[in-house]
């Protein structure tokens, strides 16, 4: 989202609290009280200044991206591909220990996100020996 959405956002937000809060009291202050002059201060310069500082810290947080579109992109890219990766090398690490002949469509989940890769391998041998997918071990051995 940009900045005039952000700001517009802001704007018909407080629109629509004064409204609300306006008809709410109305049965008792018999007078429309909001805004008030600080909060007409607040809505119209302080929440463009936030909104803009939001914004640039997103665009300055990535020196790859030119535009804050663009950062939120790679944001989820980033994300995805670190994922992916630790699939990859579990899988990798203990390919021997899978039964030939299959194809495997692992799908990370969003706890994947958080895990590291040590619960990563962990889920994959756990979901791989429940299918049967593993070989079994040998005794004495």
């Amino acid at each position: 989202m940009g900045f005039v959405p952000s700001v517009a956002v802001s704007w018909i937000g407080f629109l629509l609290f004064c409204i609300t809060a306006n008809l709410t009291a109305w049965p008792t202050m018999h007078r429309a009280f909001m805004p008030t002059l600080l909060w007409a201060v607040m809505i119209l310069w302080i929440a463009p200044g936030v909104a803009a500082v939001g914004l640039g810290v997103m665009v300055r947080v990535s020196i790859r991206v030119n535009n804050t579109q663009e950062a939120q992109q790679l944001g989820g890219a980033v994300v995805r591909n670190r994922v992916r990766r630790r699939l990859k090398e579990a899988y990798r690490v203990n390919e021997g220990r899978f039964l030939p002949g299959y194809d495997l469509v692992v799908v990370g989940r969003t706890r994947a996100v958080r895990a590291c890769y040590q619960e990563i391998e962990r889920h994959l041998l756990q979901t791989a020996d429940k299918l049967g997918l593993l070989k079994k071990a040998e005794d004495g051995k």
